[in-house]
C-alpha cells in the first residue's frame, strides 16, 4: 500500500512540475464538445487552493463545528455512495447492461435514491436521481474528496455523452437512472443541472493551479451543460422574462407556467455570468431574484413549494407536494440553504433583504430555536400545517437567520447540530442535512475566482 501511495505522489508530483512548465492557459475549445477520456484526479490535492478571505460575510458563528462532518460525511457515503462493481456484486446490474460505463468510465459513481416507483426500488435503492448527481458532486467538492467528486462527475458525464445524439445534443442530465444501466425519465430537473455545473466551475477554479488538464475539462463540461441551460430552461418554452423553468418536459411549458424557487440558484448564475459572457445570466439573477420576493409579498415571508407567475402558491403540474404546495415544504425548504450561500460568499443585498424576510416570521414564531415545531408552516397565514418537519427543516430554518440575526442563528445552530447523524433518515433528509451543515459549520470555501 505504501509503495503504491509512493508511486502516486510521485507521478503527481512529475505532473504538477510539468504543468507548471507549460502554458496551460488556453480555454477549451466550445467548438468540440467531446469531454475526451476522463483524467483521474489527484486523491489528495498537494496544495489547498488560496481563499480570498476577505470577500465572506458573517455566517460562522460560535456554534459551528467544522470537525463535525469528519464524523457525519463518512457515514453519509458509506450509505448513499455506489460503485459501479458495487451494484454488480449486489446484483442491481451485470456486466452485459453496464457495459457502456465498465468501458468508458470504469470509476464511476452514483448518489442512491430511496424512490419506490417507476421501476426503482426503494429496498435495493437500484435508481439515481439527477439533483443527487448535483448534491454528491457538492457534498464531495467541499469535502475535499476529489475521488468521489470524480466518480460522480464520470457518472453524470457517462449518462448525457451516451445519449448525446437521442437528446439533441443536451448536456442536460436525465432526471431518473437505473444504477449504470437504464434511464426511467429522460426528462431534466433544472436544479441538477445548475448545481452540476457550479460544481464544475467551482472544481476548475479550486484544481486550477495543481491539475490544469483535470481543471479544463471540468470547465469544458460545464459550459456545454450552461449552454443547455440558456437554451433550453432560460430561452425554452415556459420563458417568463428570465425566469427559469422547473424542468425540460412539455408539464413545464403549459399555461399557467409553474415554477419552483428552491430552484433559484443565485451562485450558480454569478458564476455562469464569470465563465460565459455571450449570455445575459446577470438579467437571470436579477429576474429571479425580483420573483423570490414577489412571491414573498404573497406570503407570511416563506416562498411556497410551488408558484404561478404571479407568486401564488399553486398546485404543480407533476402533482408533487399536493398536500403541501403552500406550505414552506420539502421542496422551498432549499431555498435559505441558495441565499444564505449567496450572502456569505458575495454579501448581496437582494440576498440580505430574502433572508430577512423569511427570518422575521421565522424567528418571531420559534425564538428559542433549541426546538423546532413538529409541524411545517403555511406560507399564506403562518398557520401549521399537518406536514411533519425533521432535522432538514431545522437546518433551512437556521440559515434564514444569518444575515440579521447573529444570535438566534448561533443557538440554532448549536441546537442542529446536537441532534447528530440520525441513521433512521431517508435520502433526501440526509442529503439535505449533509448541505446545510457544511455551510454553516464553515466548510463552504470560496475559490480564488
Amino acid at each position: 500500500m505504501f509503495k503504491k501511495l509512493l508511486l502516486l505522489f510521485f507521478s503527481l508530483s512529475i505532473t504538477f512540475f510539468v504543468a507548471c512548465g507549460e502554458d496551460k492557459s488556453t480555454e477549451p475549445n466550445p467548438t468540440n464538445p467531446e469531454p475526451g477520456v476522463p483524467v483521474e484526479p489527484p486523491v489528495e490535492p498537494p496544495v489547498q487552493p488560496p481563499v480570498d478571505t476577505e470577500v465572506y460575510y458573517s455566517l460562522i458563528g460560535s456554534g459551528a463545528n467544522p470537525a463535525l462532518l469528519a464524523d457525519w460525511y463518512p457515514q453519509w457515503k458509506a450509505k448513499y455512495v455506489a460503485t459501479l462493481q458495487d451494484d454488480i456484486n449486489a446484483g442491481i446490474t451485470d456486466a452485459n447492461r453496464a457495459n457502456w460505463f465498465i468501458a468508458n468510465a470504469p470509476g464511476a459513481m452514483r448518489v442512491r435514491w430511496n424512490g419506490s416507483s417507476n421501476g426503482c426500488s426503494s429496498l435495493n435503492q437500484n435508481c439515481t436521481v439527477s439533483e443527487g448527481v448535483g448534491y454528491g458532486m457538492l457534498i464531495a467538492l467541499f469535502q475535499e474528496d476529489w475521488e468521489l467528486f470524480h466518480g460522480i462527475y464520470l457518472y453524470a458525464w457517462g449518462n448525457v455523452e451516451r445519449d448525446i445524439v437521442g437528446s439533441g445534443g443536451s448536456y442536460l442530465l436525465q432526471w431518473i437512472l437505473d444504477s449504470f444501466t437504464e434511464y426511467i425519465d429522460k426528462s431534466a430537473a433544472t436544479d441538477a443541472d445548475l448545481d452540476i455545473a457550479t460544481a464544475l466551475i467551482l472544481a476548475h477554479y479550486k484544481l486550477k493551479t495543481m491539475n490544469p488538464e483535470l481543471s479544463n475539462l471540468y470547465l469544458q463540461h460545464a459550459k456545454n451543460v450552461i449552454n443547455s441551460v440558456w437554451d433550453r430552461l432560460v430561452e425554452g418554452k415556459c420563458s417568463q422574462n428570465y425566469l427559469v423553468c422547473a424542468g425540460s418536459s412539455a408539464m413545464w411549458y403549459k399555461e399557467p407556467v409553474t415554477f419552483n424557487l428552491s430552484y433559484f440558484a443565485p451562485v450558480a448564475f454569478r458564476l455562469f455570468a464569470m465563465i460565459d459572457p455571450s449570455h445575459d445570466w446577470n438579467a437571470v439573477l436579477n429576474a429571479n431574484y425580483a420573483y423570490m420576493k414577489l412571491a414573498q409579498s404573497k406570503s407570511v415571508g416563506l416562498p411556497p413549494d410551488w408558484s404561478d407567475a404571479s407568486g401564488a402558491a399553486v398546485l404543480a403540474p407533476n402533482g408533487s407536494s399536493k398536500a403541501t404546495y403552500n406550505t414552506y415544504g420539502k421542496e422551498s425548504l432549499r431555498a435559505s440553504w441558495r441565499i444564505a450561500w449567496d450572502y456569505h460568499w458575495f454579501g448581496s443585498e437582494d440576498a440580505k433583504e430574502v433572508l430577512d424576510n423569511m427570518a422575521n416570521f421565522v424567528v418571531g414564531q420559534i425564538p428559542n430555536p433549541q426546538e423546532i415545531p413538529k409541524n411545517t408552516f403555511v406560507v399564506t397565514d403562518g398557520s401549521m400545517s399537518t406536514s411533519t418537519t425533521n432535522i432538514s427543516y431545522w437546518g433551512s430554518y437556521c440559515l434564514m437567520g444569518v444575515a440579521s440575526h447573529p444570535e438566534w442563528f448561533n443557538t440554532c445552530l448549536t441546537s442542529f447540530n446536537a441532534q447528530g447523524y440520525s441513521p433512521t433518515y431517508s435520502y433526501y433528509t440526509h442529503i439535505l442535512q449533509m448541505m446545510f451543515a457544511q455551510l454553516m459549520n464553515g466548510l463552504y470555501s470560496r475559490p480564488a475566482f
